[in-house]
């Protein structure tokens, strides 16, 4: 057969493409002849969803000399991939590809991050439909009217850009352009802010004048804090990055409240605590905080047994609270962890892993309905290390404790974080940082731990772990006196280190959080002196990867000492509370990015 393609297709003489705005219609003939004059048999292969969005319909198979595609009116733009064949008796075919674009303006359905700096490019993922049509469209993106750099358009609904160099601050509008039209994200969807950090000039009070053991948590601009006030556990929350706040409320009850925690997974916001010297305590909200579940006891059949250092995490719907519970001088200090789906209903505590011997030092991480628990233990007083054990089933069953670092009594410290099916666990031993990773959830381990950072400038303390993906970094105290950052660029990647801090002093608490590029890290440094002394709280930046990092900069309007510094970021925006020492007592003081 000699199949003839209508006039209103481009291309030829096998690929043809047509494209037909979103509100036309158009019939579109096919003919075909055969010398021997053999009836003509016609199909069309092409998937019912593009068929169905793109208004294609047809009868198939068809016979005849002639055939047509009717296509109708449809809502949104898109693309379909289409063959038509005719055959003859015999089996000789001809047959032709058709692009089919149903042309009309890309929208934008969602921005990946919500800040940037201005003259500082971050990596952003703006999603919506119409992005390529097939790759017959040149799709741009941009920030405030600035065409953004390194466009990269991934199908029909993604696109990755970097903002632009040089955009202008505040309020930003985010859109797509191509030849068939543009489109905004919803106002308020994207904020440009000064680098370096601008923050207010004015510290600005947290608590009722005497507060103490500051927690914090977010997930991006909704920001929890929790602190220890008059043997009360109180709580505020905010939905605009710390701008404002709600009033606080006590958590607590008769008990002596210590050690807050906080954990957050959307809406869900999980608080825990340790009351007086015996009790492990939480209370959920579902509504992002406005409103708690009644207190439940974690660890009710505790007999009375000391408990110490709760940690709470969660994560797609789940919730999941680890603390140390047992006497230590008779050798019964176990890792208990409680979990729960909603908050409200805890199951009962279990002992992770009990092998007969005091554990310590313990962190945890999860991703939804799998948890893994490292910390210190020594089996039948042999074999001391670092051990993991591993639930795949919300916590009910628990694997084995296995060891992953050298058999040793020197760890002092563990830090544990994951991101998806990326796991790291990391531990100080023998005053160096180790690390191994993890690519399953940690459920398999290298056999050896891999150096992270020497004591070349003295031994480490207080490590902090974050990660993104493959890239692992670390924030640190070496020799009591410097605060350093080690990042790994990816699996099998050399670490590399830089010292953050510029003068050698007394350093404490540093704190690191990572979002793309951007890497803020802050440290208490100086002598507390009974809150005589010249401790302040110091920040830096970092905007390319944590390869370099700003000077560090002092931090508040007060003259006091500053200490126990926490964080919360959101992209570019950045807060921070501290316990200052200005007033007639210890309190609770905070700033945030200004613009």
């Amino acid at each position: 057969p000699v199949l003839t393609a209508p006039s209103e297709l481009s291309g030829g003489p096998v690929q043809f493409s047509y494209v037909l705005p979103t509100t036309g219609t158009q019939s579109l003939a096919f003919t075909a002849t055969d010398a021997d004059g053999d009836p003509l048999l016609w199909q069309v292969a092409v998937s019912a969803s593009s068929a169905s969005s793109a208004g294609l319909s047809f009868a198939s198979p068809a016979f005849g000399a002639s055939f047509s595609l009717d296509l109708a009116v449809i809502a949104e733009p898109t693309v379909a991939e289409i063959n038509v064949l005719v055959e003859d008796a015999r089996g000789a075919a001809a047959a032709i590809d058709i692009l089919l674009v149903r042309s009309g303006a890309p929208t934008v359905t969602g921005v990946s991050r919500s800040s940037a700096f201005a003259s500082a490019p971050q990596g952003v993922t703006i999603t919506g439909t119409a992005l390529s049509l097939g790759n017959t469209v040149s799709t741009l993106a941009s920030f405030g009217g600035v065409v953004a750099g390194d466009i990269v358009v991934v199908d029909e609904a993604t696109l990755t850009c970097s903002t632009p160099q040089g955009g202008i601050l505040g309020p930003t509008t985010v859109g797509v352009t191509n030849a068939y039209g543009s489109a905004l994200a919803p106002g308020g969807s994207f904020t440009m802010y000064e680098y370096p950090l601008n923050l207010f000039a004015a510290d600005v009070a947290s608590d009722g004048g005497a507060g103490a053991q500051l927690a914090v948590a977010n997930q991006g601009a909704s920001m929890h804090m929790a602190w220890v006030e008059a043997d009360a556990l109180q709580y505020r929350h905010s939905e605009d990055a710390g701008a404002t706040w709600s009033v606080a409320v006590a958590l607590s009850g008769a008990e002596v409240p210590s050690d807050p925690q906080i954990a957050v997974d959307d809406q869900e916001v999980t608080v825990v605590w340790q009351g007086d010297s015996d009790s492990v305590l939480a209370r959920s909200s579902s509504d992002g905080g406005v409103t708690f579940v009644a207190s439940a006891v974690l660890n009710p059949l505790a007999a009375g047994a000391p408990v110490s250092r709760p940690r709470v995490v969660a994560s797609g719907g789940r919730k999941y609270c680890a603390w140390l519970e047992g006497n230590p001088a008779l050798g019964q200090r176990r890792v208990q962890v409680a979990t729960s789906g909603g908050g409200e209903f805890w199951r009962p505590a279990v002992a992770v892993s009990d092998q007969d011997a005091n554990q310590s030092l313990h962190d945890l991480v999860c991703d939804g309905s799998i948890c893994w628990v490292a910390y210190v233990d020594s089996p039948m007083g042999l074999d001391a290390g670092v051990y993991t054990s591993r639930s795949v089933d919300t916590g009910v069953i628990w694997s084995a404790g296995a060891r992953r670092s050298q058999i040793s009594t020197g760890i002092t410290a563990i830090r544990a974080c994951t991101d998806g099916p990326s796991s790291y666990l990391g531990w100080v031993r023998d005053g160096e940082l180790e690390y191994m990773a993890s690519q399953n959830a940690g459920f398999g381990w290298p056999t050896q731990a891999t150096l992270f950072r020497s004591n070349d400038l003295g031994a480490i303390t207080e490590p902090q772990l974050v990660c993104e993906g493959d890239q692992l970094f670390a924030i640190y105290v070496a020799g009591g006196n410097n605060v350093a950052c080690s990042r790994i660029g990816g699996i099998g990647a050399s670490p590399q280190n830089v010292t953050v801090s510029d003068v050698v002093e007394s350093v404490r608490e540093p704190q690191i959080a990572v979002h793309g590029n951007y890497v803020y890290v802050s440290y208490s440094s100086g002598l507390i002196g009974g809150g005589t002394g010249s401790a302040r709280i110091r920040y830096a930046t970092s905007v390319d990867l944590g390869v370099t990092f700003t000077a560090p900069s002092g931090l508040g309007d007060g003259a006091a000492a500053q200490d126990q510094v926490r964080m919360m970021t959101d992209e570019a925006r950045v807060w921070m509370g501290w316990l200052d020492y200005r007033g007639a007592n210890a309190a609770l003081f905070e700033n945030r990015t200004e613009q």
